[in-house]
């Protein structure tokens, strides 16, 4: 979901920089006619439901109407779902309300057409909000900025930057409404998407649907059956990964991540033991991993590849939600000071009948703004 794919010449993080000086200049300039926008699909909502309907398809062409119907229009350049509707920001993203009537891992998509000239290739993302109740009144009118402001919170981003397509999966409540935005990270000019959303529908080579996501395109594949024992082949003897400290959260740059690792590898014990603890502020986001169960010592690369499970609590207007989910994580040492130098990620997946599903999150890799990892052979 961090992809780091180079788009015209400047990679993700590249871009981002170019965003922020942009938006200090459009400040500067006081550039108030020029404003983001958020859009309403077409249709800009709809029900889920077990057994049917499972999903429900959006902003679908219709070469029938007058005048023929592409898809849904996004514009701009905007770093991330909370930029659609910044003042200073230049772009149009579009929104689709997706409300669940059970409770379960839901999935969403966006595709668009091949560029002729790859310079020009768009590059779109997807974030999803959850709602206690409609965000806007669906009425195909703009609303903008959005009511109730603050009763959204952000849950899921796809940022794979890969092809043409892009998806996310997030875990849904029932009784909550789920924003599903489509945002204009790259495009030079007028892009039109179709959209998808549903419950996850288990197979990792199709949105729910049943629309091809290739692997590589934005779709991360559940671990292998052997995940909690199999952390790789890594070095014998006594070796030790410890650290702690921040990196730019995955839903905005002006919010941290934060994380606590200690693991490490005792022969004489004849275990690998340890704990992993991580904070996403930006959606009160916790999980716990007080389960390491295999843990692989790389001395060259000067780190550890950390597999386990533990919980994920969100907190939510309604109250604390848990889950138990599987984690991985690679925390490296590059080196004194950590800050700018070390690197952190870590994937969570979902967990049920003691096998690991699909990805609901993934942050990293990415270096430190504060902290420090130690590798001790």
């Amino acid at each position: 979901m961090e992809g780091m794919a180079s788009r015209d010449g400047l990679s993700r993080a590249g871009w981002l920089c170019f965003f922020a000086v942009l938006g200090l200049v459009a400040a500067a300039m006081l550039a108030g006619n020029a404003r983001a926008e958020v859009t309403p699909a077409v249709p800009p909502a709809g029900t889920i439901n077990k057994p049917a309907p499972t999903f429900v398809d959006y902003c679908t062409p219709d070469p029938t109407a007058m005048p023929p119907f592409p898809g849904c229009p996004v514009d701009g350049t905007l770093p991330d779902g909370d930029s659609c509707e910044d003042i200073f920001a230049t772009g149009t993203c579009s929104y689709f309300e997706l409300e669940p009537l059970n409770s379960g891992l839901g999935e969403a998509s966006a595709r668009w057409p091949e560029a002729l000239d790859p310079t020009f290739q768009s590059n779109l993302d997807i974030w999803v909000y959850e709602c206690l109740t409609p965000q806007r009144t669906i009425t195909g009118a703009l609303l903008n900025p959005q009511p109730a402001a603050g009763s959204c919170s952000a849950v899921a981003s796809g940022i794979s930057d890969r092809a043409t397509v892009e998806t996310v999966q997030f875990f849904m409540t029932k009784g909550r409404v789920y924003e599903i935005r489509v945002v204009p990270f790259f495009v030079v000019v007028n892009e039109v998407y179709n959209g998808c959303a549903g419950y996850d529908n288990g197979d990792p080579n199709t949105d729910p649907c049943g629309n091809p996501t290739p692997q590589g395109e934005g779709n991360t594949p559940p671990p292998p059956a052997d995940f909690f024992t199999n952390c790789g082949t890594g070095a014998v003897g006594d070796r030790k990964l410890t650290g702690g400290g921040d990196i730019t959260s995955l839903f905005t740059l002006t919010k941290k991540a934060h994380f606590s690792v200690s693991v490490h590898q005792d022969p004489m014990h004849q275990g690998k033991l340890g704990k992993l603890d991580y904070r996403d502020d930006a959606n009160d986001l916790r999980m716990q991993g007080k389960n390491v169960t295999c843990a692989a010592f790389f001395d060259g690369a000067r780190t550890a590849e950390i597999h386990g499970f533990g919980q994920l609590h969100q907190k939510t207007p309604n109250g604390d939600q848990m889950q138990n989910v599987c984690f991985r994580s690679a925390p490296k040492d590059n080196g004194d000071p950590g800050k700018d130098n070390d690197m952190f990620d870590i994937t969570i997946y979902s967990l049920s009948n003691s096998t690991c599903g699909a990805v609901i999150y993934q942050n990293g890799p990415k270096t430190l703004d504060g902290g420090n990892v130690k590798y001790k052979s």
